[in-house]
């Protein structure tokens, strides 16, 4: 008997990187749909209500007629409940006025890193004054881009003006205290097979000789059960409060009523420039992301009775000399993701994951 199909569909993400997701896309679908009981069966251009999809980017309800149809993603009901302006109220004058007041009043200061949202060059004007004086240095994001894309750091009124005159975009901004080499986790949940599974992984960076930062990976830990249940498994106290934050957010999310087979939240942790302590989610995920390959090597030894699995994903980039390769024992035992050379017009970039700890243990 032949089983179930499922497909990937690319619409909304970048063209110009379309053949790395569609790789990395396509290796994450496979897992996910061995998992599922499915048969992965390519790319697909819509996303019809009768197909098991698993989307490139965040959907819109409307513009499915199942709202169930989404294998590994997310379904909300307006693009910017997954901006980073839903996280924060706009500075005007010395009162706040909040771009969703589902999310932000339940937010209320908890949960999220301290900022403002803007849409204008006066609210963001604002919003930078109030956060220079108190945390020494500003980080504007724009609101729908991801990966550290379109972020810009100000630490002089002067700087922040000759940038604001280019005026800001329509769907806005984001200024947050700029933190000193702060620790990034994702804390999330997928559900397969009507079991979810959850995880909390630290972002692995790797500084290059220019002085920036590069995305490397993930150290992941994963178990079955809601974000709470990764409480029992958490391996520092960095670990266990960015699931906290996660958690609470979580809550206070579900006032959007999003449907989710697939979500996770950033939470960044660190001093600010005035040596501040600071943290707080930063950030919304709902779609195949960095961590999803960790994720999959995990799941199916929960599948077999584990409680809890650690594993990790690696990207190598080839113009990266002045970051060592993994050795050969790791690319030995880890299963490959995307193996692009830089022959299609694409940065050369691997990436691998494997599982590096099982815990068996009985309750």
């Amino acid at each position: 008997m032949s089983l179930e199909k499922s497909y990937i569909n690319l619409s909304g993400s970048s063209q110009e990187y379309r053949p790395y997701i569609r790789e990395r896309n396509a290796a994450v679908a496979q897992a996910v749909s061995k998992i599922a009981g499915l048969e992965f069966d390519g790319e697909i251009d819509d996303l019809s209500s009768e197909r098991n999809v698993i989307p490139a980017v965040t959907a819109l309800k409307t513009k499915v007629l199942d709202s169930q149809f989404s294998l590994y993603g997310l379904l909300i009901d307006r693009e910017n409940h997954v901006h980073k302006t839903i996280l924060h109220t706009i500075a005007t004058g010395f009162k706040q006025r909040s771009q969703s007041e589902e999310v932000c009043k339940g937010v209320e200061g908890r949960f999220v890193l301290p900022g403002y949202s803007a849409y204008d060059a006066e609210q963001a004007q604002r919003a930078f004054n109030l956060l220079l004086q108190e945390h020494g240095r500003v980080r504007l994001k724009a609101a729908n881009e991801s990966d550290g894309n379109g972020q810009i750091s100000f630490e002089t009124q002067d700087m922040f003006n000759n940038y604001i005159t280019h005026g800001i975009g329509r769907e806005g901004v984001v200024l947050e205290p700029d933190l000193y080499h702060p620790a990034t986790y994702s804390v999330g949940f997928c559900v397969l097979n009507n079991i979810q599974y959850s995880f909390v992984a630290q972002e692995k960076k790797a500084t290059r000789s220019n002085g920036t930062d590069e995305y490397r990976g993930a150290d992941a830990t994963v178990c079955a059960g809601p974000i709470e249940e990764l409480r029992k498994f958490a391996q520092n106290t960095q670990q266990n409060e960015a699931i906290e934050l996660a958690s609470g957010f979580h809550n206070v999310y579900s006032h959007v009523d999003p449907i989710a087979s697939r979500l996770s939240f950033d939470v960044i942790m660190g001093e600010d420039f005035r040596g501040n302590y600071q943290s707080g989610v930063v950030d919304i995920t709902g779609r195949i992301g960095g961590t999803c390959p960790a994720i999959m090597e995990a799941i199916p030894h929960l599948m077999s009775g584990a409680r809890s699995v650690r594993s990790e994903v690696n990207l190598n980039y080839a113009d990266s000399p002045d970051v060592a390769p993994a050795p050969q024992s790791y690319e030995d035992s880890a299963a490959t993701y995307l193996d692009h050379d830089e022959s299609r017009n694409v940065t050369g970039l691997r990436i691998s994951a494997r599982v590096t700890n099982i815990d068996n243990s009985q309750l």
